[in-house]
């Protein structure tokens, strides 16, 4: 379950780097809303400061990111009733909140929290219950799958998934000039 996340996780980072400039102006986030974080936990908190996290694993792309979930926390939001929590840190630093559900039922309750306290964000595909937000400290991303039935709501920090990409673009063009 761990690296099908992390799978999807990376396809997300890679669909959210592309479609940030398109939906640009359009998928803001409500006025006084953008997420600086994720249930107290700030962007960039260092997860040496935290207490009550249990380590979940580790990437299996990046050894840099590893992902926690927090012993206390309510698996419920609004009336939804959330299967998992997870945070994420990169070289330590908290940079993504993932949290997923089970059914329609949840999942709706989920999308009507989110909209409540973001606004509607963009629908990406009008067959599909897929929905972006962006904003300058985080951008968002809630789907569900009606296959597996499946909610995800995953909401990133802005400023770490950049250095995140410059650091990746920094490694590729320094491979491609020096690797061949």
């Amino acid at each position: 379950m761990f690296i099908k996340k992390l799978f999807y996780f990376a396809l997300m980072m890679l669909f959210l780097a592309i479609a940030s400039d398109s939906y640009a102006g359009v998928a803001d986030f409500k006025p006084g809303s953008e997420p600086d974080g994720f249930r107290g936990i700030k962007w960039g908190t260092d997860i040496a400061t935290l207490n009550n996290m249990e380590f979940i694993g580790t990437d299996p792309d990046d050894p840099n990111t590893k992902s926690y979930k927090r012993k206390s926390d309510i698996m419920e939001l609004g009336a939804a009733k959330l299967n998992s929590i997870s945070y994420a840190f990169w070289n330590g630093k908290f940079f993504v909140a993932t949290v997923l559900t089970t059914g329609e039922v949840d999942y709706h309750n989920l999308k009507n929290v989110c909209f409540e306290k973001f606004g509607k964000g963009v629908q990406t595909n009008q067959f599909m219950e897929d929905y972006i937000w962006f904003g300058d400290k985080a951008k968002m991303s809630l789907k569900y799958n009606e296959i597996s039935k499946i909610g995800n709501l995953t909401i990133f920090s802005t400023d770490i998934t950049n250095r995140m990409t410059s650091l990746q673009d920094r490694k590729n063009k320094e491979g491609a000039t020096k690797g061949f």
